[in-house]
């Protein structure tokens, strides 16, 4: 291109494998941020603007802080969560809905896992239901660290080298794959690791349900 150019993009770890498309192969260390998870006291600022600002409690309301770590401790640190959690209990608020019970917190904890769970679904839409049990499968190992070779070698367990090289190559662009600093692979949120596991893998249950945590919702 003949003129300077800014782009801003975001994607949770899927943004350089798009990019690659276009013929940008990589970027100015002094331009390429990895955002990542949020921690927790930044994440805490975000709910809380959601509680006072647009919600209208005030912070010294006696189940604030209660609430607020319910949320933190479902959103896990991810800025999708939290704003989709956050949207959801500004408008319960909203509604006039101004005293702080459990009722509320769980309502507004199982509207939040759903929405959490359709952007689980969209992240692994273009995988058929064996592929979705393959990758299941893999996550049962908990193994911390995997290179790409030994995720293709589990894969060729049932499927070929190329059908193993291509489920790979296909969940690390859509990003259901990350690729950390030292190199290993990893499903990069917590929340989508369980959500597979429990809709795809060896665990019995609904496959339809949100579950509630009540060790978090009930603690005080």
């Amino acid at each position: 291109m003949k003129t300077p150019l800014i782009l801003l993009v975001g994607g949770l770890g899927i943004s350089k494998s798009v990019l690659k498309q276009y013929g940008i192969s990589r970027l100015n260390n002094d331009c390429d941020f990895n955002l990542g998870a949020l921690d927790k006291k930044s994440e805490r600022k975000i709910l809380k603007k959601y509680m006072t600002k647009k919600g209208g409690i005030h912070e010294k309301n006696p189940s604030f802080n209660h609430w607020i770590h319910t949320m933190v401790t479902e959103t896990q640190g991810w800025p999708h969560h939290s704003t989709n959690y956050g949207n959801v209990l500004s408008e319960y608020l909203n509604e006039g809905n101004k005293v702080l019970d459990d009722k509320g917190l769980k309502f507004i904890v199982k509207q939040g896992i759903k929405k959490r769970f359709k952007y689980d679904q969209r992240r692994v839409e273009d995988f058929d239901i064996e592929e979705r049990r393959f990758i299941a499968s893999l996550l049962l190992k908990k193994k911390s660290q995997r290179s790409k070779n030994d995720i293709i070698s589990f894969f060729q367990n049932t499927l070929n080298r190329q059908q193993s090289k291509e489920l790979f190559d296909m969940a690390l662009e859509k990003g259901v794959f990350h690729q950390k600093e030292e190199g290993a692979y990893v499903v990069p949120i917590p929340s989508m690791q369980t959500w597979i596991l429990d809709r795809f893998g060896d665990r019995d249950g609904d496959e339809n349900r949100p579950k509630i945590k009540k060790s978090v919702l009930d603690s005080k």
